[in-house]
């Protein structure tokens, strides 16, 4: 009874440092995040009024910290997709273990998935920004320069950024369909947790996919500053060609 009593309190000791890591985890990415969305805003600022980026910003490391942070989300979404492409053709689905697949662990797996994807969509979102940007810049440091070659990698990358949300929606639309319950025998069973988790999955599905012919990876005004070049008051519209 000792020794078994002395292994749950080291389980429990261990449950907790993993808790507290992972608490930690979270709000660095939250923090990365954010601070990638003041550095954009900041640098957007001084590229609308043509002045240069100040040598002590900290909008490199940002969104290097960024990019990162994305490529990891990402890879996540490969994980997200092998894991539902599984269960595709499953008449019924074992909602615990389709969690614990998705998020990696049982307790309150919905809530904690339902963050990632919130993230995972924040991130590309901002990534998208800062390629943005990054034309912008490239255009104001060599005003009178064809850039056709790294024009074409950063549009490439925005595709590529654009095909990874498209496939964010396309993951929760599968998720929102699937057939889940609570049980593993042949009686279809929905708990509480079974009907959160299909509740959440149809709630993502339709608040990520508001355009139908088009996901709204850029805003209005993103858009409008993909075609900004330097003039002699500070950015402008380009005119498209007669």
């Amino acid at each position: 009874m000792l020794a078994q009593h002395q292994m749950n309190k080291k389980l429990e000791s261990i449950s907790r440092v993993l808790v507290d890591l992972q608490s930690r985890a979270d709000q660095e990415e939250r923090s990365i995040l954010a601070t990638a969305s003041r550095q954009a805003s900041k640098v957007a600022g001084y590229l609308l009024d043509q002045a240069s980026i100040p040598s002590i910003s900290s909008a490199s490391h940002a969104f290097g910290e960024l990019d990162t942070l994305t490529n990891s989300y990402i890879s996540r979404l490969d994980r997200w997709s092998g894991a539902v492409a599984k269960h595709a053709d499953a008449d019924r689905v074992y909602a615990p273990d389709l969690l614990k697949e998705l998020v990696g662990k049982r307790d309150d797996p919905t809530v904690d998935f339902e963050r990632m994807v919130a993230q995972t969509y924040e991130a590309l979102a901002l990534r998208a920004r800062v390629v943005v940007l990054e034309k912008v810049a490239a255009e104001f440091s060599n005003p009178h320069r064809s850039l056709s070659h790294i024009e074409g990698v950063l549009r490439s990358e925005l595709s590529d950024i654009a095909e990874n949300q498209s496939r964010l929606v396309r993951l929760l639309e599968d998720l929102s369909v699937m057939q889940l319950d609570s049980s593993k025998v042949p009686v279809a069973f929905a708990g509480k947790g079974t009907l959160t988790a299909r509740t959440s999955f149809s709630l993502l599905s339709r608040m990520l996919h508001s355009a139908p012919d088009g996901i709204p990876i850029l805003s209005e005004s993103d858009q409008t500053v993909l075609e900004l070049e330097p003039g002699t008051g500070g950015m402008k519209v380009v005119k498209p060609a007669e």
